[in-house]
C-alpha cells in the first residue's frame, strides 16, 4: 500500500512540473526574485518523480514475471488517450485536423508523445532477463554491474560536456532501463534499508536543498545569464546523482509506510487510476492547447501566492484525471480488456508449447 500511494505522489508530483514547465511559469519568472527562487524548489522538489517510477516497476518487478498482455493493456489504455482525445478536439476545433495531429494520434511512439511509455515499453521485453541476472548471478558480479551503470549513466553525464550515451536528461530507453536495474538491485540488496526513516527524509530533503542551491547559489554568484539560461541546471537530470538518491529514498520510506483502515479502500481505488492522469494531461492535443502556457501569469505573483496556484493547479488536473480515467477503467472493465489479452496470451502460449 505505500508503493501504491507513493504511485498517486508521485503523479502529483508530475502535475506540478508540467503546470511550471509547460503551464510557463518557469519560462516567465523574473530571474533572481524570490518567486524565481521558489519555483525552481518546487520544480526541482518534485523531479525525482521522473526516476522513481522507474524504480519502483525493478522494486516491485523483481519478484514478478512480465507478461506481455500487461505491456499490450498499457499501450491500448495510451491509445485511448490519443484516439478518443483527438477526436474530441476534431469536433470542437475542427481546425486542428492536420496531418501531424492525425499522426500523433495513431502513432505515439514516432510523434516522441509520452516519451516515459515508449521507453518503458521498449525495457519491458528485458524486464525478464534483467531480474534472472540480478537473481542468479553472483552478488559481486551483480555489484559489479551495479556500480558501473551508476557511474556511466548518472555520475558521468553530470561532468560531460556531450550527451555520449544519448540520454537525454534521463528521458531515453537506457535510462529507465537502468533505473529499472537499479531498482532490482534495491530489493536485492537490501539499499538504505539499515537507515531509518527520519535519516532517509533528512537526506532525500539535502539532496534537494544541494540541488536547488547548485543552481540559486550559482546563479547568484555568478550571475544569470540571459545566453545561457540553463547553465546552472547541470543536476536537472533524472539521473542526476543527488536525483536518483532522493528518489531511492523515497521509493524506501513509502515502502515501510503502514497504511491501514479508510486510507487503503482510498488507495486500492485511486492508485490504478494515476497512470491515466498522466496520459491524460500530457495527450498531445492537451499539451498543446489546454496546457501551453495556461499558467504563465503565476510568475507574476509573490512566492507564497505563486506556489499555493501552482499546487491547487496540479491537485485539479489530478483530480480531474482521475475521474476522467475512471471512467475509461469502467469501460474498459465493461469490454474486458484485461481478461481478453490474458485468454489470448494463454492461448498463443499453450498452442507454442503444444
Amino acid at each position: 500500500m505505500g508503493i501504491e500511494f507513493l504511485r498517486m505522489v508521485l503523479i502529483f508530483m508530475i502535475m506540478i512540473l508540467h503546470t511550471l514547465g509547460k503551464g510557463g511559469v518557469l519560462d516567465n519568472l523574473v530571474p533572481l526574485s524570490a518567486t524565481y527562487d521558489t519555483a525552481w524548489f518546487l520544480e526541482i522538489l518534485s523531479y525525482p518523480s521522473g526516476v522513481v517510477f522507474g524504480l519502483i516497476a525493478g522494486y516491485v518487478g523483481y519478484d514478478h514475471d512480465h507478461r506481455i498482455s500487461d505491456a499490450v493493456y498499457i499501450w491500448l489504455t495510451v491509445l485511448f488517450y490519443t484516439i478518443a482525445g483527438s477526436v474530441v478536439f476534431f469536433i470542437i476545433m475542427p481546425e486542428t485536423i492536420t496531418r501531424e495531429a492525425i499522426t500523433n494520434m495513431l502513432f505515439p511512439v514516432m510523434s516522441e508523445s509520452y516519451w516515459y511509455v515508449s521507453a518503458y515499453i521498449g525495457v519491458f521485453f528485458f524486464m525478464n532477463g534483467i531480474n534472472y541476472a540480478v537473481k542468479n548471478m553472483p552478488k559481486f558480479e551483480v555489484g559489479v554491474m551495479f556500480v558501473a551503470a551508476l557511474a556511466l549513466f548518472s555520475i558521468l553525464p553530470i561532468f560531460s560536456y556531450t550527451d555520449v550515451f544519448a540520454l537525454r536528461l534521463g528521458c531515453s530507453i537506457l535510462s529507465i532501463g537502468s533505473f529499472y536495474f537499479f531498482g532490482a538491485c534495491m530489493k536485492r540488496f537490501g539499499l538504505l534499508e539499515k537507515y531509518s526513516s527520519k535519516v532517509l527524509l533528512l537526506v532525500f530533503f539535502a539532496c534537494i536543498l544541494f540541488t536547488w542551491g547548485f543552481k540559486i547559489v550559482g546563479e547568484s554568484v555568478m550571475g544569470f545569464d540571459e545566453a545561457n539560461p540553463e547553465r546552472f541546471n547541470r543536476l536537472l537530470a533524472y539521473y542526476s546523482p543527488p536525483i536518483l538518491i532522493a528518489g531511492m529514498c523515497l521509493l524506501v520510506m513509502f515502502s515501510r509506510m503502514n497504511i491501514k483502515g479508510f486510507m487503503v479502500k482510498i488507495i486500492k481505488a485511486a492508485a490504478p487510476l494515476a497512470f491515466g492522469v498522466y496520459l491524460l494531461n500530457a495527450q498531445p492535443m492537451v499539451f498543446r492547447y489546454l496546457m501551453a502556457n495556461r499558467f504563465k501569469t503565476y510568475a507574476t505573483y509573490g512566492p507564497a501566492k505563486m506556489a499555493a496556484c501552482v499546487i491547487l493547479a496540479a491537485l485539479c488536473l489530478y483530480l480531474i484525471g482521475t475521474a476522467v480515467d475512471a471512467i475509461r477503467n469502467l469501460i474498459f472493465g465493461l469490454l474486458g480488456i484485461k481478461q481478453r489479452l490474458r485468454a489470448v496470451e494463454e492461448y498463443l502460449w499453450k498452442k507454442k508449447m503444444s
